[in-house]
């Protein structure tokens, strides 16, 4: 009766052991698939911040041609906003909103 007891009792270990490594596999399925979409998302959030940026620097083009004129003033805001433009246009690591009076 021991013996059964022994038996049984190995065979509940092994049943759950078995379980524990299958659990331990499907964690690491997903710890691996956060990872790539962790990866995607920041992937996704560059090209984004990229594209903003082009887009000001867009704007700013635009601006800088609207602000032309044969002014004194409309000559300077126009050769600012234009280098604004370039300037954001080139480096990626320029500030989110530059200062644009209307």
């Amino acid at each position: 009766m021991v013996h059964r007891s022994r038996r049984g009792a190995a065979i509940v270990f092994l049943v759950l052991a078995l379980l524990a490594l299958g659990q331990r596999n499907e964690a690491e399925r997903q710890r691996v698939e956060a990872e790539a979409a962790q990866a995607t998302s920041e992937a996704r959030r560059a090209e984004a911040d990229k594209q903003r940026q082009l887009a000001v620097a867009r704007q700013l083009a635009a601006q800088s041609q609207l602000a032309l004129d044969n002014t004194g003033a409309g000559l300077v805001r126009s050769a600012l906003l234009a280098i604004e433009s370039r300037c954001g246009a080139l480096s990626p690591l320029r500030a989110t909103k530059p200062y644009v009076e209307d």
